[in-house]
């Protein structure tokens, strides 16, 4: 890889040729994180359901960055492999520089199920064989890589190493391993390589990307501990999709690095003072959840000792049965929230929309959405670890 002149070297005019292209793969919730980051930044964003289409793209103009959300995390390498290489081809295709590959910031995978290593060789093959830089350490999650190692908040506040925390018992895809450069040379045979933290509070972040990739390696994974190092690692990678299009895996801490990284290089992003929630719900509010989490169970218990109204479903009894789409058309719920990644992710699909766009920030990571398609409500997609205890009355309440 050749070395620009400067940090904004090869980049190209926001106002005239810049968008990012946004694979949501892992679940819905976190591709609404990514959609949060980029339209609070500035950047007018949306968030659709499949390729879109010009029809599409006409329901919500304007905009400079645009996300396909997925259902990876839940599916084999098989399935990646099959349904995969059309989304990445779109993406590559509407030409933008960054080509982001979402995956949750708890990094949860394994080789049979939403497996990232799977994902990272159909896109680097799609991405002609580049060295794809990860970034995976989010800390306005309180989520932070340390020395390749992936550390996370628990329910009670304390960081734990992520294999001492309660994603280490994930029902489907646990995280025993904290070094992400072992938990993915289970998934790949990628040769994956790592930029200390050191070296990118000294400022040479970049040189050590470089010399990593001309060492052979072929994905890099970049240490993330504080916010104030986020510019730095965005202007590396904005350096490096100046000089073609680049293909990265990331949780919302590497939207959260370009979009500092833009504001600084003076690129037309600036924050949004415009956050505040929206007039109060026409109706009430309909609460589906999935999650397994703790966090989650927690905020169930809370709920219902709070005065919302409980309705435990068994999946078998309710297979065949009006779908969630018709069940929110036929009432006055204006407001949705969903709860676990997966829940999100099929849920989501049932209710035959296009689009989501970002409305207001309800919790750091879990904003408030405006749907645009078949119906026209207000969508909180909220990962399983995500929100305190009293959160489904936040989202009631605003």
């Amino acid at each position: 890889m050749g070395h620009p002149g400067g940090p904004a070297a090869g980049v190209r005019s926001l106002q005239q040729a810049w968008q990012a292209a946004v694979e949501g793969v892992p679940d819905f919730t976190g591709s609404t994180d990514v959609l949060e980051q980029l339209a609070r930044g500035g950047v007018p964003a949306a968030l659709f359901l499949s390729p879109p289409t010009a029809k599409d793209l006409a329901l919500v103009p304007g905009l400079r960055a645009y996300g396909i959300a997925g259902e990876s995390r839940s599916q084999s390498p098989e399935w990646m492999k099959q349904n995969l290489p059309a989304i990445f081809r779109s993406l590559r295709a509407a030409g933008a520089p960054v080509t982001h590959y979402k995956v949750c910031s708890t990094f949860d995978s394994s080789p049979r199920i939403g497996s990232i290593g799977c994902a990272m060789e159909v896109g680097r093959e799609i991405f002609e064989g580049h060295t794809v830089p990860i970034v995976v350490g989010a800390p306005h999650l309180r989520r932070y890589v340390w020395r390749g190692r992936l550390h996370a908040a628990g329910p009670d506040g304390r960081v734990l190493r992520i294999d001492r925390h309660p994603m280490s018992r994930h029902p489907v895809t646990p995280m025993r391993e904290a070094d992400l450069r072992k938990h993915l040379c289970a998934q790949t045979t990628l040769r994956i390589g790592h930029v200390d933290y050191q070296n990118i509070r000294r400022g040479d972040g970049f040189t050590a990307f470089a010399k990593a990739e001309a060492a052979g390696a072929n994905a890099v994974l970049f240490d993330t501990v504080r916010s104030p190092e986020l510019s730095a690692i965005g202007k590396l990678l904005w350096q490096v999709a100046g000089e073609r299009q680049m293909f990265a895996v990331g949780s919302s801490g590497l939207t959260a690095a370009l979009v500092e990284a833009w504001r600084d290089l003076g690129l037309g992003v600036a924050l949004r003072s415009d956050t505040s929630l929206p007039p109060k719900m026409r109706g009430p509010l309909l609460v589906l959840s999935g999650s397994c989490s703790v966090a989650t169970g927690r905020q169930l218990r809370w709920a219902l000792a709070h005065g919302f109204a409980g309705i435990a479903l068994r999946p078998e009894e309710v297979i065949g049965d009006a779908s969630f789409h018709q069940i929110v058309q036929a009432t006055n719920i204006s407001r949705v929230l969903l709860c676990g990644g997966d829940t999100s992710s099929h849920a989501v699909r049932q209710l035959g929309l296009r689009a989501l766009t970002w409305q207001a920030n309800l919790h750091t990571g879990v904003p408030l959405c405006r749907t645009h398609g078949a119906l026209d409500i207000e969508l909180a997609l909220k990962g399983g670890q995500m929100g305190d205890e009293d959160f489904f009355q936040v989202v009631r309440d605003a």
